[in-house]
């Protein structure tokens, strides 16, 4: 049994190591939301993990109770975590606002006082038991209210994780990205499964099942990462190139729908009082019949804008991305204030057609003028008076 022990032991280490790794490369490395969200994720697993880990290895109730209260410096936080993301990295959400965090988080974080404060009112836990099986030892705990309380909201969290990859699953068509939902949905499943576990097979031989499960769940995740670079450097690139372009970018689907749009969009639409989401552009563009028009071309355009009392130019380009699906259009449009451009072409306009002394046309944009308005009464068949004067 000592061996089975070691065992254990060395593989809850490995997984600690491993998201302990996880934790500090994608916080260095990413600067999308939801791998920061992805970072903390990995780090409170880390916690939950290494508090088992030093239970299964202990002798000593109080010991047991110790590292029991150390998991739950990061076991609350893990589903709601795990949740997040998912909302992030599928653009359900951009970023987490305070009401947003207000909601996913209530729970999570009155579990963590709940939990820091049991020895007062027992209402997490009613009685610690330290149980010996087939040679080792494990802590019993009694549940209390507060413990069902966080379990349910657990299972909610990880069952809306699974729906909203499933989702994200059914609905993507794009061969490189339709794996990665895949790899998120099988390594999102398997904490649902420990959970269940936990709910009904825990009394038998008090093993926590899902810190048993939970390191397979980052193999899966670290698969995803080698095998279809997902989280890693070419995805980092692209977003980088996306998300902090100075040119608004927006991508729409079939329906003219908008998928996705970067920083600079979103900005360039609330200069004019319009708010973006993933609603079509007909809806989000309705009072402004001119920009709908534009925006739904598949042509570049030049148009401009009164913007704070000041008249703005910009160029929109049109990219089309990958095939059509029952003839539904999916194109790239960037946006791109041209504005200093313009105001240095007619300057340098002006200085080319003018002289600066006295203000008139110069010679070279007198014959342009000349010959223009020739060709004009010669196409139209009229006469034309020339007179020259030097004054």
């Amino acid at each position: 049994m000592n061996t089975a022990k070691t065992l254990i032991s060395l593989y809850l280490l490995l997984a600690v190591i491993l998201a302990q790794f996880f934790a500090a490369y994608f916080f260095s490395k990413g600067r999308a939301s939801y791998r920061k969200a992805f970072s903390a994720l990995v780090l409170c697993i880390s916690v939950y993990l290494f508090g088992y880990l030093m239970i299964i290895n202990s002798t000593n109730l109080q010991e047991m109770i110790f590292w029991n209260q150390f998991q739950y410096f990061g076991l609350p936080f893990i589903a709601v975590l795990w949740l997040l993301v998912a909302l992030l990295y599928t653009k359900i959400i951009h970023s987490l606002n305070m009401q947003m965090a207000l909601l996913l988080f209530s729970v999570p974080v009155a579990t963590f006082f709940v939990r820091l404060t049991n020895f007062w009112h027992h209402l997490f836990y009613k009685t610690w038991e330290m149980r010996q099986y087939f040679g080792y030892y494990s802590l019993f705990m009694e549940r209390g209210f507060w413990y069902y309380v966080n379990i349910f909201y657990t299972i909610l969290c990880l069952l809306l994780t699974v729906i909203v990859y499933f989702i994200g699953y059914l609905k993507n068509k794009v061969g490189y990205t339709k794996s990665h939902f895949l790899v998120f949905l099988f390594a999102s499943l398997l904490p649902f499964i420990g959970i269940v576990l936990v709910l009904s097979a825990y009394d038998a031989l008090s093993i926590d099942y899902s810190a048993i499960i939970m390191p397979i769940s980052l193999l899966v995740i670290s698969y995803g990462i080698l095998k279809y670079d997902f989280l890693e450097i070419r995805t980092l690139a692209r977003e980088t190139i996306f998300e902090n372009n100075f040119a608004g970018m927006v991508v729409l689907g079939p329906g003219k729908r908008i998928i996705d749009y970067n920083k600079a969009a979103e900005r360039f639409f609330a200069a004019i009082n319009i708010s973006l989401d993933n609603s079509p552009l007909e809806q989000i563009l309705a009072r402004d019949p001119q920009l709908l028009e534009i925006f739904e071309s598949e042509k570049a355009h030049d148009f401009s804008l009164v913007i704070d009392g000041e008249e703005r130019f910009y160029e929109i380009d049109v990219v089309s991305l990958g095939d059509t699906y029952d003839g539904s259009t999916r194109m790239l449009k960037s946006i791109r204030d041209v504005t200093e451009e313009r105001k240095i072409q007619q300057k340098l306009e002006f200085l080319a057609t003018t002289d600066s002394l006295s203000g008139l046309y110069n010679r070279a944009e007198f014959m342009n003028l000349a010959q223009r308005e020739f060709a004009w009464a010669k196409s139209n068949n009229e006469d034309l008076s020339l007179l020259i004067m030097d004054l």
